[in-house]
């Protein structure tokens, strides 16, 4: 096991990768967030046609990089004089306010200052119910951003390592997964809703659906993106660990090819036909196969690819 590697005395340190931790993670994270942001927004607005969601996507893509920085900021500043419990007070009070200023976005500056008189009036106002959604939805997503953060600042950690099972990379997967199923009713909802009409929900019979969902495809490129990052700091930890010495480039070589391989994927899929003409249990028992085939093969390419001496 890892944990036999271990020794307290002389700790071994992980080779950081600033642009990855600093960059490209936050990007990834904000862009998959971004990608189910949409799918509600779209999904609401198949229902109903007037309601402006821009408000609501900027105060999650605001909220979760605000969680993003805000774990850095306290995972680099913690050890210093900075109370985290007052930190977290201030900063959920300033995001609380800051939601509440976007929800005015679409409105008349009368309705602002109507709106503003009644808090003024009777305080417990401030928090309309539509203002409780938006910050119950926000929330989810603060959240999500933080644990993904902590999860991956875990998988530096070489106590993680102590039993063969990796709790924060398979924390990462699942928030994946879940976010990717969310994702996908979503959207199945408002495309199935777009094109048979809301009355069509409750007919057994399910119209023939097609068409590429562009967020969902970016979603699920992206977290492969995410758990390819993930899986190379396990390798690169364990690596330092059992002090095997690997090339320099290795992660450069890992980025350039996990790269390759996803626009391949991601073009195949782009261009593959969206409408089916077999049924629906022999479509997905092709589809697993078909996946599990190609992860295996794409993962045997990827390990010879790093095994080359170039």
């Amino acid at each position: 096991m890892a944990g036999n590697f271990l020794n307290r005395d002389r700790l071994p340190v992980v080779k950081r990768v600033r642009w990855a931790d600093h960059l490209l993670r936050p990007a990834l994270l904000t862009a998959m967030v971004t990608s189910l942001s949409v799918a509600m927004v779209n999904l609401v607005r198949a229902v109903a046609p007037a309601w402006h969601g821009t408000y609501f996507l900027a105060g999650m893509v605001l909220v979760t990089v605000e969680a993003i920085y805000s774990y850095i900021v306290l995972r680099r500043y913690g050890p210093l004089d900075i109370s985290p419990v007052r930190y977290r007070l201030v900063e959920w009070g300033l995001l609380v306010v800051l939601l509440k200023l976007l929800t005015y976005s679409n409105q008349s500056w009368a309705f602002i200052l109507s709106d503003l008189q009644t808090i003024a009036r009777a305080p417990l106002t401030f928090f309309s119910p539509a203002l409780w959604l938006f910050l119950l939805l926000c929330g989810m997503a603060w959240g999500a951003a933080t644990s993904t953060m902590h999860d991956f600042e875990a998988l530096y950690d070489p106590f993680t390592f102590r039993r063969e099972r990796i709790v924060p990379l398979e924390n990462l997967r699942t928030r994946f997964f879940w976010g990717g199923a969310i994702l996908l009713v979503l959207s199945g909802l408002t495309h199935w809703i777009t094109v048979a009409g809301a009355e069509s929900l409750l007919d057994l019979r399910r119209p023939s659906l097609g068409g590429i969902l562009l967020n969902v495809l970016f979603y699920f490129v992206l977290g492969l993106v995410m758990l390819s990052q993930a899986q190379l700091t396990v390798h690169l930890t364990r690596w330092e660990i059992q002090q095997v010495r690997v090339a320099g480039n290795v992660v450069r070589r890992w980025v350039r090819y996990g790269a390759v391989i996803l626009v391949a994927v991601g073009s195949v899929v782009f261009f593959l036909p969206t409408r089916y003409s077999l049924g629906l249990l022999d479509s997905a028992r092709y589809g697993l196969l078909l996946l599990v085939a190609l992860g295996m093969g794409l993962m045997r390419l990827l390990l010879f690819l790093l095994a080359l001496p170039f």
